[in-house]
């Protein structure tokens, strides 16, 4: 058993995965023993059955191979040849003995499972031996994360089944708030068309402030400075209080402040944008900066495009592939080191898009300004459906975040006929995202698409509706009471301390605490006169 694991990681070689970086070590006086071990075992035995048969459906959905349809032999099925076969036979044949409390744990770090290829039809057989190993040594909960953030969220045979395992384990084994329902689940069932809007509007309504605020570039850098300096020391006091190995991992310190890194490099590459969009509103012709502008941006698209149509995807040996193989760089950037793989069609993405919005500023007719938006969000939506990549939804974003930026400028043609009729009609708009909706689909498919043209049209589609719902101004509140300006302020705290709080109490007691600083806020909103232009 430990000899074939070792094999497999040495044929691997500089190709094994980096998206899933298991450590399988003994932890020496644990007290989670399972109480009912046979429940384990049934779920296992699932579990094992269920990733055999989507074996095939993973490395179609990420590989391009087309699944194999009845596997005769453990080599066919894994599509590698002879010898691997008889590893594969040999993992299962162990299988049930992983369970066994006596059995020897793997020391050496595997790194098997990588769906982004189509060679490594192997990989989900080995993760689960290493998802039982943990299962045994009762940290299941914990590793299930990081086998769900790193494989195929999509694949609904491997997950569904996953999640069974993990739920019936979990209630057999934890007295911990398994009855709190929640986390991740939120986001891996898209429980209230959350993977639809929530990333999406943040995007957006950064992109309308942007256009909205009236300092200069290097104001709002500054401003940014500030609340990148205030959650990333938020999240650093939680690691060292709970003796986090931050320093090896600080990408994991950042976490959510990364959000505005991304700001930060948008806003001196966007500026050009925003300055043409109001000399255009003040009437002012056309500079030579923003002609320049639009040339340097189509260059990088059109070299950026023939590079993903030659087949450049940054996989072969270069300096980002090596520096991310090292074994003294962090588990985080190893994780998310393949996103800067797929340069070419990222670029094709966001310079594309800046490229359509400075070439709008120049050729574009007033009367015709409303379509611009729309255009945009063509271009973004269709690469999504028709050119699909895993974790493509980074550049998908930073496009809303730009096409948010056009679209306060220049609204969306037949916005007003849009709000209205959503205002008038949104039971039927609910009810047709019930129907578009998949509730069988698991995992986090807005950052791994579908495996399907179909699956990701649907996917994308309610996305797009409630995008466009959102940039027409159909969701606009009334604020009769003016609990938006202070709920502001709140949302700006909960963003740059929520991480923070979950570290320091854990689930629920740092939404809890989060959600509990909202009558604070109201409190000294009641106590501040508000300005009577306030908005």
């Amino acid at each position: 058993m430990r000899s074939s694991l070792r094999a497999l990681a040495a044929d691997r070689g500089p190709q094994c995965s980096e998206s899933l970086d298991c450590t399988l070590r003994p932890r020496a006086g644990t007290a989670a023993r399972y109480e009912r071990e046979h429940i384990a075992l049934e779920a296992c035995q699932h579990l094992s059955s269920m990733t055999i048969k989507s074996n095939g459906m993973v490395a179609f959905a990420f590989g391009g191979v087309e699944p194999p349809t009845a596997p005769a032999s453990p080599a066919d099925r894994v599509g590698r040849g002879p010898e691997e076969g008889a590893m594969l036979a040999e993992l299962e044949s162990s299988f049930l003995s992983l369970l066994d409390p006596e059995t020897e744990t793997c020391d050496a770090r595997l790194q098997l499972f990588d769906i982004s290829s189509s060679t490594h039809n192997f990989g989900s057989e080995s993760a689960l031996m290493a998802i039982v190993q943990e299962m045994r040594r009762g940290l299941f909960a914990e590793f299930f994360a990081e086998f769900a953030r790193a494989g195929a969220a999509c694949n609904r045979w491997v997950y569904d089944a996953a999640l069974q395992a993990k739920l019936q384990v979990a209630e057999s084994s934890t007295k911990q708030w398994h009855h709190w329902p929640g986390g991740e689940t939120y986001t891996h069932r898209n429980v209230g068309f959350g993977l639809w809007w929530a990333l999406p509007y943040l995007y957006i309504t950064s992109g309308m402030s942007s256009m909205m605020s009236k300092s200069s570039l290097w104001g709002y850098v500054i401003r940014l400075v500030v609340v990148f300096t205030a959650g990333v020391s938020a999240n650093l006091f939680a690691d060292l209080v709970k003796h986090r190995d931050w320093r090896h991992d600080f990408g994991n310190t950042i976490f959510q402040m990364f959000f505005v890194i991304m700001l930060l490099i948008m806003a001196p590459l966007a500026e050009p944008l925003r300055q043409a969009l109001r000399s255009r509103q003040e009437g002012q012709s056309v500079s030579r900066a923003t002609v320049a502008f639009t040339v340097f941006w189509g260059a990088v698209s059109a070299v950026a495009l023939a590079s993903f149509v030659r087949g450049y995807t940054g996989d072969s040996p270069d300096f980002v592939t090596q520096t991310f193989e090292d074994e003294e760089v962090s588990r985080w950037i190893k994780l998310y080191a393949p996103i800067l793989r797929h340069t070419p069609i990222i670029l094709v993405h966001v310079a594309g898009t800046l490229f359509l919005g400075l070439l709008a500023t120049i050729l574009c007719q007033p009367e015709n300004t409303g379509l611009v938006g729309w255009v945009l969000l063509a271009f973004t939506y269709l690469q999504m459906v028709i050119v699909p990549w895993d974790q493509d939804s980074f550049p998908h974003l930073v496009n809303l975040n730009i096409a948010g930026m056009l679209t306060f400028q220049w609204p969306l043609a037949g916005s007003k006929h849009i709000a209205a009729a959503v205002k008038a009609y949104w039971p039927f708009l609910l009810m047709f995202l019930c129907l578009d909706s998949m509730p069988d689909m698991w995992g986090r498919c807005d950052v791994h698409s579908p495996y399907s043209t179909w699956e990701r049209f649907r996917m994308f589609l309610g996305e797009l509706i409630l995008v466009v719902c959102f940039m027409a101004g159909a969701f606009t509140p009334s604020d009769p009471h003016r609990i938006t300006s202070w709920l502001g302020q709140w949302s700006l705290y909960a963003y740059c301390f929520h991480v923070m709080w979950y570290r320091l109490l854990g689930s629920p007691y740092g939404a809890i605490v989060t959600f509990a600083g909202m009558p604070l806020f109201w409190a000294m909103a009641a106590c501040v006169p508000q300005k009577a232009n306030a908005k």
